[in-house]
């Protein structure tokens, strides 16, 4: 499965793009979109290092779509693309044996999902101490893991039998309320 739009520009938001290395907190040195060598898509960011902003965009792609199959692979509940997303946002972030052991995938293959959107909260410490910034970026992850595709609303599924045009719109209703949680 692969990422939405709304997917990348969350981590576009929360990552930002220093077209310039630097060291992060942890002492890592990183480029573009929160690229690290330990990214392993053919790029070892370096002191005094630069990328345009075409190739920062690039190694995004290709570090995202890394993580897309990593979680891909991990999930094995039903999900629509947000929820993907958000796990993807999740992952790119905290690491793909971080997101393995998380509660969010424990709980979204268990099929509870508001326990699982609960759970990205969970991630909001760097350094043992609750970070302001990771509040904000699990509580957006957490909203687009919890927004509706409206796009698949029309999607016909040829697994299901068919259902009389009043149950399908008292379904498209009961999607938009949960939605709205």
């Amino acid at each position: 499965m692969s990422v939405n739009h709304a997917t990348l520009e969350l981590i576009k938001r929360f990552e930002g793009c220093k077209l310039q290395a630097y060291q992060c907190s942890a002492g890592v040195w990183t480029i573009g979109y929160g690229i690290t060598e330990a990214a392993d898509v053919g790029i070892k960011p370096t002191k005094g290092q630069t990328i345009t902003q075409d190739r920062a965009d690039e190694l995004l792609r290709l570090t995202v779509d890394k993580f897309a199959k990593a979680v891909d692979g991990m999930i094995t509940a039903k999900v629509n693309a947000n929820e993907f997303g958000a796990c993807v946002c999740l992952t790119f972030n905290i690491g793909t044996g971080a997101f393995f052991k998380s509660t969010v995938l424990r709980e979204l293959n268990a099929g509870n999902k508001d326990k699982a959107a609960a759970a990205f909260r969970m991630w909001n410490r760097a350094g043992g101490v609750v970070s302001k910034g990771l509040v904000n970026r699990r509580e957006a992850e957490a909203a687009l893991f919890l927004t509706p595709p409206f796009a698949d609303m029309h999607a016909v599924d040829t697994d299901k039998p068919t259902e009389s045009i009043f149950a399908t719109i008292i379904n498209a209703i009961l999607a938009l309320f949960r939605g709205l949680k």
